[in-house]
């Protein structure tokens, strides 16, 4: 199933794929991603591990693209990327994931035959994804687990100029936030992240001091687990998938 929500950033839609589990569950895994990727796209880390998730009957899957100039995102160009939403700010971004939060809940039962009131989500978000979810804690209760990869709560010097990183929010304006969650949190980090530096990543963590928090450091892994040591995607893939589908049928 195939669904488009009206965007915040230049009348650009919001892109969502659901994939049902065979098996009645109230449950979604809430796939969310970084600041250049997209969720669920042919060949992803994100795509292999939600059809784990589909074939160990735990969840639905929900895919989610904000949204963008999707003409100019796929052309193949070498600026397309950054073209594509080169004048959007974090809190349309942020809006536009409090969007796709706030209509799963409210079409639960349409969507997945889940009662709102019983109705819960695991977040699989990458980098900016994770630092989006961390401030949304109107939408808090119905989150079961967060699983974050390489989010924190700043970025290199460097990435702060590039489309969105620069209107990053304050780390202050992160924390108030992130306290409020109650339930579960679980960090994956590369210790090769030369994109988000894991001071960043473990005052993420450090902030959500009411809910049950556990990280795992991946040695030779870079930030968006696309290697390790520089090579073999396939190892870096399966470690990514693995650890978060250990921690999402874990009962911690």
């Amino acid at each position: 199933m195939k669904l488009s929500l009206k965007g915040n950033y230049a009348g650009n839609p919001i892109r969502i794929s659901i994939r049902k589990s065979r098996r009645k569950t109230n449950n979604v895994a809430l796939f969310i991603h970084g600041s250049y990727g997209l969720s669920g796209d042919k060949g992803s880390k994100s795509l292999m591990l939600g059809k784990q998730i589909l074939h160990e009957g735990l969840a639905h899957v929900a895919y989610y693209s904000s949204s963008r100039d999707w003409n100019t995102y796929f052309k193949k160009e070498d600026d397309a990327f950054s073209r594509a939403f080169s004048h959007k700010t974090f809190y349309e971004e942020l809006d536009d994931l409090s969007d796709t939060l706030k209509f799963l809940i409210a079409n639960s039962e349409s969507l997945f035959s889940a009662q709102e009131d019983r109705f819960k989500i695991y977040v699989i978000a990458n980098s900016l994804g994770g630092t989006l979810i961390s401030m949304l804690a109107s939408k808090f209760s119905h989150i079961e687990k967060m699983a974050l990869c390489g989010s924190g709560l700043a970025v290199r010097e460097e990435a702060q100029k590039k489309p969105i990183m620069s209107t990053f929010p304050g780390k202050k304006d992160i924390l108030k936030e992130t306290v409020k969650y109650t339930k579960s949190v679980f960090l994956l980090q590369g210790s090769r992240d030369s994109i988000v530096p894991q001071i960043f990543q473990d005052e993420l963590l450090d902030g959500f001091k009411n809910a049950k928090t556990k990280k795992k450091v991946v040695e030779g892994a870079n930030h968006n687990f696309s290697n390790i040591h520089g090579e073999n995607k396939d190892l870096a893939y399966n470690i990514y998938c693995n650890s978060i589908l250990d921690y999402l049928k874990s009962h911690d």
